[in-house]
């Protein structure tokens, strides 16, 4: 083995060694092994994040601190609360504590049974169903069609 063949494999033994050492230590990756909020709690953030809607405040994002909630709900941006009655906790899924739930819901006026699903434990995370399912899904709702594009004819080779 040649001076340039040793230095050679001593490199790639070092690169190596190093790429081991990076992927080997102990810092935690991927998702956090955090168990499902308790029944309390996680209800306590359900009505807070409902009364804050029914209160006006009609975007998502975070409310609160100890813990901090933050809410994923595109029906908020849609339509006013009225009112909302939580009927209760569901079976647990996957570390999310749900809760049956009922609005009433203004303009037009309609009453909707929905589920909101409670994840985390500092921020809490609150879901509405749709909302959960969509994001699962990698979808997301669809800007209504714009009625001014949907007709218009497109134009031919024609010209017209």
């Amino acid at each position: 083995m040649t001076s340039t063949d040793r230095e050679r494999s001593t490199w790639i033994v070092w690169l190596s060694a190093a790429a081991l050492a990076v992927g080997c230590d102990a810092t935690p990756r991927g998702t956090p092994n955090l168990p499902a909020p308790g029944v309390e709690t996680a209800r306590s953030a359900v009505v807070a994040t409902l009364d804050a809607w029914k209160a006006g405040r009609r975007e998502g994002g975070t409310i609160g601190s100890n813990p901090t909630i933050g809410i994923v709900d595109s029906l908020r941006a849609e339509r006013p609360l009225v009112d909302f009655e939580v009927i209760g906790p569901l079976a647990v899924v996957d570390k999310a504590r749900p809760f049956a739930v009922r609005l009433v819901l203004d303009t037009p006026r309609e009453t909707v049974a929905t589920r909101y699903f409670v994840l985390g434990q500092d921020p809490l995370w609150v879901f509405r169903q749709e909302d959960l399912d969509l994001m699962l899904h990698w979808e997301h709702k669809m800007p209504p069609a714009d009625p001014k594009v949907a007709t218009e004819q497109p134009i031919g080779p024609s010209g017209r």
